[in-house]
């Protein structure tokens, strides 16, 4: 497979995914189809069932009601009658309120109502004179009439308790089937899932493992071994580099040969090597040259190990400058002794330099006793064994470029930069002193 890693991955990834989003399809349409069928069951059917009950006991209220009117004449239960009625107009007004299609036994219980009404109303009317004949009449229509009602409501609620139950197994069965499906779907996502990472993972591992194989020799040293790798993903991309870090291994090897042991930063051959790279190259380059002032008064006052620390932390404060304000390209040694060197580019030098003069001077106080911290220096002797005052120790930085000027070799660089750092060893204090001739100027 001659596609890239991430092409494997996203192939990997669709096939694997193809499952989860027809299972999510699947979910989503069986919940919106539960969903619809809880909505006509809360919405409809179960209020149905209710309304039913409740027109059943308006009915039988307003039967009540009229019965006592007949009996006592009295315009209270008259009026209790006609409220029962309106409440049962009411019901049936909430029935065919409800979502879902309208149900015809709803129309034809209102119209059975409507004649239930006029026949109570023209038994109201009938006096005492009327023949007992024409009020039996009348009385069993009532009840015929109110029969129906009463049967037409038990049809409709018998239809709404049938319906409530169709759609409550509906519902039971929908679930069972989803539980079914959803299983299914993801025991085939997961067999599919496992066969596409399989496959690739097969396809990556060997080409990973010719590499881990190369890692290996060439951290034993084997700089000329480059992993076979055929197929053309970012892997194989990676093998054919190889042979360039190997070769670039073996030249950071000889430059780390006489790497510092106090402060582990490259020394002399390798900053001469490096100067040397960047000049024949004609790069835009800056040698640094560090050196710390009074380091052998405060050596010989404060003893060898204190000294040696006084150097690591120097080269802590210029690897960590470098590092935070140059370039991956840019390079810092340990020349021996005091002295450090910094290769960088021109338009970053002075800003390095101006930050590591900073940080030096603010942590340099901390190596001092409290005591010499508050004199502000300490005593000593010259080299001639007279006894004097030393201040802190300082930096004396000189920067030279090859911007302006050209160079044939490292050894006059190196020539004009400790000229330099001679002129600032003359400042007192801290000081940074950069070359700024040209082929036709002698002025610093």
């Amino acid at each position: 497979m001659n596609l890239k890693i991430v092409e494997k991955v996203l192939i990997g990834f669709i096939v694997g995914s193809t499952i989860p989003v027809i299972l999510g399809v699947f979910s989503l349409v069986t919940l919106i189809s539960l969903n619809n069928m809880n909505k006509e069951l809360i919405e409809n059917k179960g209020p149905v069932i209710k309304i039913t009950d409740d027109l059943i006991d308006t009915l039988l209220a307003q039967e009540l009601y009229g019965s006592r009117y007949l009996l006592s004449k009295k315009n209270g239960m008259r009026i209790l009658f006609r409220q029962r009625s309106v409440e049962f107009g009411k019901l049936l007004s909430q029935a065919n309120n409800l979502p879902g299609e309208k149900n015809p036994l709803l129309s034809k219980i209102a119209t059975l109502h409507l004649e239930y009404n006029e026949l109570f109303s023209e038994r109201f009317s009938l006096t005492k004179k009327t023949s007992n004949k024409k009020k039996e009449e009348l009385n069993y229509e009532i009840v015929k009439k109110q029969e129906s009602i009463l049967s037409t409501i038990n049809d409709l609620s018998v239809q709404a308790y049938g319906d409530h139950d169709k759609i409550t197994r509906l519902i039971a069965k929908t679930v069972d089937h989803a539980f079914v499906n959803t299983v299914s779907l993801c025991m085939l996502g997961i067999i599919v899932g496992i066969v596409a990472a399989v496959l690739i993972t097969k396809n990556v591992s060997g080409s990973i493992d010719k590499l881990k194989t190369a890692t290996r020799r060439i951290s034993e040293g084997q700089f000329d071994h480059v992993p076979e790798i055929k197929q053309g993903d970012e892997l194989w991309e990676l093998a054919t580099e190889f042979k360039y870090m190997g070769s670039r291994l073996r030249q950071l090897e000889a430059l780390h040969l006489d790497a510092s042991p106090l402060t582990k930063l490259p020394g002399g051959v390798a900053i001469e090597k490096m100067l040397e790279e960047r000049i024949n190259k004609k790069s835009p380059t800056t040698f640094c040259l560090i050196d710390l002032d009074n380091f052998k008064a405060y050596n010989d006052h404060y003893g060898y190990s204190k000294g040696n620390e006084l150097i690591k932390a120097s080269a802590l404060i210029i690897k960590d400058v470098v590092t935070k304000l140059g370039e991956m390209s840019d390079f810092v040694g340990h020349i021996g002794g005091d002295d450090f060197a910094v290769i960088t580019k021109p338009e970053y030098n002075k800003k390095i330099c101006m930050e590591i003069i900073d940080k030096f001077d603010k942590r340099v106080p901390s190596f001092y006793n409290s005591e010499d911290r508050k004199r502000g220096y300490i005593m000593g002797k010259t080299r001639q064994g007279e006894n004097t005052s030393f201040p802190f120790v300082s930096l004396s930085v000189a920067a030279v470029s090859n911007e302006k000027r050209k160079f044939e070799s490292y050894i006059e660089l190196g020539e004009i930069v400790a000229e330099l750092k001679e002129a600032a060893k003359k400042i007192p204090g801290s000081s940074y002193v950069e070359d700024r001739r040209t082929h036709n100027s002698a002025t610093l």
